[in-house]
Parts: C-alpha cells; structure tokens; sequence
C-alpha cells in the first residue's frame, strides 16, 4: 500500500535518534493545546471520484474517524480542502487561502486559522491514525519548527507536526509556485523522527499507511479485519 515518500530535504544536526516516551497515555489529561489538520483536498482520481475522506470506516467514515482521534488528542480540529463535505462536529471547516496549491496550500490555509501554536498536519486517507501518535507527534515537535517522520521509504510530511512559526517559509514557496510540501523545510528548524520512535508508538508503522486506490481501500479494510462494504 501506498506510503508518500518525499525528497528533497536532508538530515540535520537534530535527527540523531534518542527513546522518547509520552508523559502520559491517558486519554482523559491527554488533550494538549494544540491543532490537528486534517487535510482533505484533492480529486481523488484513482478512485472514480469518490472522495477518500467519506470512505466507509470504523462504523462511520474515514474522516469522523480521523476527526475522532484528533478531538481525543488536542483541543482544536480543523478540516482543510473539503469544500462541500459535512464535517463531523466539533470539527471546523477551512476553506484554502491558495487555491489549487495541493498539501502545501492546505497546510498553509489550516496553520493560519490554528488557534494553538502546535498542529499536526494529517492526511484524510491514513486509515490508522490514532490519538497517541498525534500526542506524541506534537510532543515531539515542542520547539521545533516541524518534527517529520522518516521511515525507510523516506519522509512522511503529510503525517507530521508544525508550528505557526513556519507560515512565513511556506507563504513564500507558495508565492513562488512551489507546492512541494517539504520545499519550506530547509528555512524552519526539524526534528527528524526516527523509524524506532515511531515503533514505540505504532509497532507495524499503520500510521503511515493511506489509501490511494481501491486495491489500497481493500487491504487497509483487511489489516482492520473489516469486511469490504458491498456498495463497493
């Protein structure tokens, strides 16, 4: 299945790898002053069509459910991009500031309408996304610019934290027509998150899966133990 590799930017002095653990798993202290972005553009064309983020899953959609877990994680939730879904409360629905810009644009349009200084940027299509990844995401970005996962299949910016304080970096590559979403990366300060922290977290690295295809949508229902639905 489908993980966004990404290129372009390099290791810097803060991507040695050091045991990290979250102060604590219980979900109840857990909701930390922060944003979590759930970017839901694009066309969706390998798939007829028919918008990822309203896909049948965990008894509902992929986009209540990822809106679930980023309310179980942090204090605001923001939909980017999906202009004309319904957008399960208490979830708000921003429209993009930079039309037509992709990922980039999105992140753009939800770190300007953030309230919280620390975000977490997460793509509607990654079925298993949970709340303690997105906890430890933002804890391991504290003072960071962005804290980026890279696994062995490369970098996975649509999985990962940011800081308002990179709206300026970005705003200039999207002045400059460069959608790349780590195109702004080389300006801001980032933590490389290490494959082995993400393990401690997800053993099997589900969180960096998404669904790109039919063929992605039936093996992530699969990994689930989930039946496909029959409409599909």
């Amino acid at each position: 299945m489908a993980r966004r590799p990404a290129s372009g930017c390099g290791r810097d002095q803060h991507s040695k790898f050091t045991p990290y653990k979250l102060a604590s798993t219980d979900d109840t202290d857990a909701r930390l002053p922060a944003t979590i972005i759930i970017l839901a553009g694009g066309r969706s064309v390998r798939m007829g069509g028919r918008h990822k983020a309203l896909l049948p899953w965990a008894g509902g959609t992929l986009l209540g459910h990822i809106v679930t877990q980023g309310r179980a994680a942090a204090r605001e939730v923001l939909v980017v991009g999906g202009d004309g879904l319904e957008v399960p409360a208490p979830a708000l629905s921003i429209s993009d500031i930079f039309p037509g810009k992709g990922p980039l644009g999105g992140l753009h349009a939800g770190l300007s309408a953030a309230s919280f200084e620390r975000c977490v940027a997460v793509g509607c299509d990654m079925p298993f996304v949970s709340a303690r990844i997105l906890r430890a995401l933002l804890d391991l970005g504290a003072g960071y610019g962005a804290a980026v996962p890279q696994a062995a299949d490369g970098l996975h910016p649509l999985l990962a934290a940011y800081s308002r304080r990179c709206l300026p970096a970005i705003e200039e590559r999207l002045r400059s027509d460069d959608r790349r979403l780590v195109s702004f990366l080389d300006q801001v300060r980032v933590r490389w998150v290490a494959e082995d922290e993400l393990r401690a977290f997800d053993p099997e690295l589900q969180c960096l899966v998404n669904i790109n295809t039919w063929a992605d949508y039936r093996r992530a229902l699969a990994m689930s133990r989930t039946p496909a639905p029959t409409s599909d």
